[in-house]
């Protein structure tokens, strides 16, 4: 692809997240993100056919930038300690998502809440592929997924006038921590 090509691309996915920290998706307009990122409306629908687009592929960009994170941190777990593993996952979701659904959990963004949703469970289904043999659940994989996706988003942002990310990461690896040990997943015997 030409490099020019790619240079706007980039520049128009750069301007959309940061302007997403700055005001919700829902509230953003082609015309002004264009202005943003000095490019023309012209150029902008010869790549995306709207903003929902657009955002897409940012998320694309997160999914590549969410897995080499994950595996960053995998490497400090060589054992590969399924608690670990789990804190890891959960740790990459706050980390590379945090920014972007900060922003837009303050509005209470529909469209934040539903990517994150497939954001998670795409992610969750990569983790159970890598952890299949230590993840085992007496639930429906599909139900147990989407209750930990919207149960995440509520746990991690529930407390968003007086959110604290630290303290989430904690409150969440403890979480994690106590749901491995309940009847939810089975055991090796």
């Amino acid at each position: 692809m030409d490099k020019r090509i790619i240079r706007t691309q980039n520049n128009l996915k750069k301007t959309l997240r940061q302007m997403v920290m700055e005001k919700p998706f829902e509230k953003i307009s082609v015309t002004e993100l264009c202005k943003r990122a000095k490019t023309s409306r012209i150029t902008f629908y010869t790549y995306y056919s709207d903003k929902y687009d657009l955002l897409n592929q940012c998320f694309e960009d997160i999914q590549n930038e969410a897995l080499q994170r994950y595996e960053e941190l995998e490497a400090e777990n060589p054992e590969h300690q399924l608690n670990i593993a789990c804190q890891h996952f959960i740790m990459v979701l706050i980390e590379i998502m945090g920014p972007f659904v900060d922003a837009s959990a303050q509005e209470d963004s529909k469209t934040a809440v539903t990517l994150f949703y497939h954001f998670t469970t795409q992610n969750l289904k990569m983790f159970k592929e890598a952890n299949a043999e230590q993840l085992k659940t007496h639930y429906n994989a599909d139900q147990l997924d989407a209750f930990i996706s919207y149960g995440l988003w509520g746990f991690v942002f529930a407390n968003k006038d007086k959110y604290d990310r630290e303290q989430t990461v904690e409150d969440t690896k403890r979480l994690i921590d106590d749901l491995l040990a309940s009847p939810i997943f089975e055991r090796e015997h």
